[in-house]
């Protein structure tokens, strides 16, 4: 919720208020004006070392950045177009639910993955951060240890920005454009993330108390039906089919995000691991170590999570076979049936309209990202 607010991404009303709620629409359109100005400052520099076909390391080091900050930057404008964090909505509404509910066993559960995304999103931040700050120190240590500005007017300070303006005669600003810039990334690469993992998370957690709830589809109808079976099922039918529905509504609004994950973060892992073999630092070392390292968590936790979802929807079926179906009546039977041969269909998130995401897909990548990083240390000059 905090960095949804501070990127402009929050959905919600941020204030009962009409004149802050309009400011803070206000503060979202001057976000993503912010983003679009970045990526055009990033272009123009990255076009200008191109044509002059400066150091081999400071291109691979834009080109880096820039794929890192259109990535995050494009995220964010997708998210807001397709309305993502909305569905955060349907969270909250569940967890209200989830209080109220007596199943002792479905709370502890939903409590227990609960902790688990609070967990991988702090790792997730972590991750980032360490990456930012690296990212950060870099450049830090070469002005500590600069006797004077002279040495930015052609060396960037972190991020490498195309000014109307000597960088060395306007050092500070540069400085501070700098740290606006690496906090806005760190920021809104935060909140797209921890929101995606959020709902990601969410529809496995749904899918796996679903399960839990048909194993003993029979005591609940005991506890919460007055013992009408065909009513406890028919609910759990209609559960699951809502399941199904938010797993395509999330897909069809994040499929064009996960492929530009796999798009960029081969490219960004590939210019990251060619650093190795041409940066002279420690600082320098160290940056690439951590934004590589963020790079692969990314890609992991995501093709995780998205397997996740795929593997709990087929669960259901098992589900369904674990439970007392035998000893039902032929109508409870036939309905059963037919929701075990629905939960055979795969449900899941796909990159794009091509393939969907799995943990082969993170490996996939790892592999593409081997690749480019050949083809480019191969072209590098001596």
């Amino acid at each position: 919720k905090f960095f949804l607010k501070l990127s402009g991404l929050w959905p919600f009303k941020i204030s009962d208020n009409v004149l802050v709620d309009k400011i803070y629409r206000f503060y979202t359109l001057c976000q993503i004006c912010y983003y679009l100005c970045v990526i055009l400052g990033l272009s123009i520099n990255l076009v200008i070392l191109i044509i002059r076909f400066d150091e081999p390391q400071r291109i691979i080091r834009d080109i880096n950045l820039f794929i890192i900050a259109f990535e995050i930057c494009l995220k964010v404008v997708i998210f807001q177009f397709r309305n993502v964090p909305h569905m955060l909505y349907q969270i909250t509404g569940y967890e209200d639910t989830i209080e109220g509910s007596s199943d002792a066993e479905v709370k502890a559960y939903y409590a227990k993955d609960a902790i688990y995304c609070r967990r991988i999103n702090v790792f997730q931040f972590i991750a980032t951060f360490l990456a930012c700050a690296s990212f950060a120190q870099d450049s830090v240590v070469i002005f500590l240890t600069s006797d004077d500005m002279s040495v930015f007017k052609e060396t960037p300070f972190m991020h490498d920005l195309w000014y109307p303006f000597n960088r060395a005669d306007y050092i500070y600003l540069v400085i501070c454009i700098a740290f606006i810039c690496d906090t806005q990334g760190l920021i809104c690469n935060t909140a797209s993330q921890t929101t995606l993992l959020c709902v990601m998370i969410y529809a496995r957690t749904r899918l796996k108390i679903l399960q839990i709830r048909l194993r003993k589809f029979d005591k609940i109808a005991v506890e919460e039906y007055e013992g009408d079976v065909v009513r406890a099922v028919k609910d759990l039918i209609a559960e699951h089919q809502y399941l199904i529905n938010f797993v395509k509504s999330l897909n069809d609004r994040t499929q064009h995000v996960l492929l530009l994950e796999f798009m960029l973060n081969s490219l960004c892992l590939a210019s990251g691991t060619s650093q190795f073999i041409i940066i002279d630092t420690t600082s320098g070392w160290l940056a690439t170590v951590f934004l590589n390292l963020y790079v692969i968590v990314q890609i992991f936790i995501l093709s995780w999570h998205a397997n996740e979802i795929s593997v709990e929807g087929l669960a259901v079926s098992d589900a369904i076979a674990a439970s007392q179906w035998q000893k039902q009546s032929k109508e409870v039977q036939k309905l059963l049936i037919i929701m075990m041969m629905r939960a055979q269909k795969p449900i899941g998130l796909t990159a794009g309209p091509f393939f969907r995401m799995t943990n082969s897909t993170a490996v996939q990548t790892m592999k593409v990202a081997y690749s480019y990083a050949s083809i480019m240390t191969q072209n590098m000059p001596e």
